[in-house]
């Protein structure tokens, strides 16, 4: 799961592929967001206006050959010369493929070989403390819906924990990531407790997002503290990450 560096001469540097939700080098999945970093990638920057996202962004395009030997363009969401997010595209076989990111004209190419695995799950996370991007869904008692945050921004700008009361009737968790789409199982812990999961699949507004539904468990009433979410997806574990309930 190492991605390997290439390089195909003094003007095309060597780059690196992640997935764009952990930022971790490793598998990435077919459908899923990923980010290429190095140097003159991209002659401008841009970002795609409109769904679905364009094949061409910048002067740029990004296309993915698998181990199959297709060969397809990446959509792309942005560009810069330092930075390249992309959608692994659709039907890309498992095994070694290699990412080739050329400018317009012909003038710069570069290759990085990485791993395409049919999941590869992480999740998008803040900062260090790795915050979940997520909301938090309580349900009454009589069956009534609302939504909480489950982080905040301080006076210094900073994203903090919001802590988290779940006492009001049953609390799930919706995270967003990527590479969780095409799993046949999803499972959850969060403060070590299992954790059921309603729902684990493609986010319906934004190509390549994933959705993940977690009930936090009854059993952290009152926890108190800072607790860890984990998830395995088909067994393979995605990055961790951290709430605070009252």
């Amino acid at each position: 799961g190492v991605v390997t560096f290439l390089n195909t001469g003094a003007a095309a540097p060597q780059f690196i592929v992640v997935s764009a939700a952990a930022g971790i080098a490793g598998p990435l999945a077919p459908e899923s967001l990923a980010s290429a970093y190095g140097s003159n990638l991209a002659a401008a920057t841009g970002s795609a206006a409109q769904l679905p996202f364009p094949l061409t962004l910048g002067g740029a395009t990004v296309t993915v050959r698998d181990a199959a030997g297709a060969v397809r363009e990446a959509p792309l969401l942005y560009v810069s010369p330092g930075q390249i997010n992309l959608q692994i595209p659709a039907g890309t076989s498992s095994g070694p493929a290699n990412v080739v990111i050329s400018r317009a004209g012909g003038l710069v190419t570069k290759t990085a070989q990485v791993e395409i695995a049919a999941v590869a799950p992480s999740l998008f996370t803040f900062n260090d403390a790795a915050l979940p991007a997520a909301y938090a869904v309580q349900v009454d008692t009589h069956g009534k819906a609302t939504v909480d945050s489950i982080n905040a921004v301080d006076a210094a700008g900073n994203i903090t924990a919001a802590p988290l009361d779940i006492s009001g009737g049953s609390t799930w968790i919706v995270l967003f990531g990527t590479g969780i789409r095409n799993a046949a199982s999803v499972t959850a812990t969060i403060g070590g407790q299992p954790a059921v999961v309603s729902f684990a699949g493609a986010q319906a507004q934004y190509p390549g997002l994933d959705q993940v539904n977690v009930r936090i468990p009854a059993a952290l009433l009152h926890a108190g503290q800072q607790v860890r979410l984990d998830l395995a997806v088909d067994g393979v574990a995605a990055n961790p990450g951290y709430l605070w309930l009252l």
